[in-house]
């Protein structure tokens, strides 16, 4: 039985997940070259975080003797732009059908994402979701080790653990606690022939392997 669904944010509840790449370029848009050099950076270190890619931006630029703010006022304005952008770009389909469905079931939702803690609860409470999570969960601690943490704060076993993203990030956290996962197609990963992968969140309900409980 299902008593707790943790959600990825980005390309699982919103379909955000190109906001984070455009939001670089956001940034760095009244800068001499910069989104010439944020693509460079982009290609060099595809696994950047906001922080050591404007970081290391600020320190080309300023090699190349380009006036440019500091890492942390471009991380600044990289977050607001984010923010901005999430607020208000589509939801993934399904995802506030499936929302309010487990909020009329004794089910503990959370969000658990590669996103910095602190923006990542901003942008879930500017879109109206605060209120459908237990926590909200982010950067700098790891996946495996939020998911860990839930099962502790929960008291409920792995079996009971149902993992939603559209990432291997995600697959990979469900399975370090031995809970189960549902892929969202569309997003940062591919669908594997073993998995159960859906198109919009809602679909998850009528999936035959998962039993949830009643309202």
């Amino acid at each position: 039985m299902i008593r707790c669904v943790i959600f990825d944010f980005d390309g699982t509840l919103r379909q955000s997940v190109a906001i984070k790449h455009e939001a670089y370029f956001a940034a760095a848009r009244d800068i001499e070259r910069g989104e010439e050099l944020f693509r460079e950076i982009i290609r060099e270190f595809p696994a950047m975080t906001r922080h050591s890619g404007c970081a290391l931006f600020a320190e080309r630029a300023r090699a190349l003797g380009i006036d440019c703010p500091d890492g942390e006022e471009l991380a600044a304005r990289y977050t607001r732009a984010c923010e901005d952008a999430i607020a208000t770009c589509p939801e993934v389909p399904g995802s506030t059908a499936f929302l309010d469905w487990l909020q009329a079931r004794p089910v503990d939702c959370f969000v658990v994402s590669g996103t910095p803690q602190a923006p990542l609860r901003e942008t879930v409470k500017r879109i109206g979701f605060e209120d459908r999570f237990v926590d909200v969960l982010g950067d700098p601690v790891s996946k495996p080790e939020h998911y860990a943490d839930i099962l502790s704060r929960t008291g409920l076993p792995a079996a009971a653990l149902l993992s939603v993203g559209d990432g291997d990030d995600d697959k990979a956290a469900a399975e370090s606690v031995g809970g189960r996962f549902v892929r969202v197609r569309g997003g940062a990963g591919q669908p594997q022939p073993d998995e159960w992968a859906v198109d919009a969140l809602d679909e998850i309900t009528t999936i035959s392997g998962l039993e949830f409980p009643g309202p």
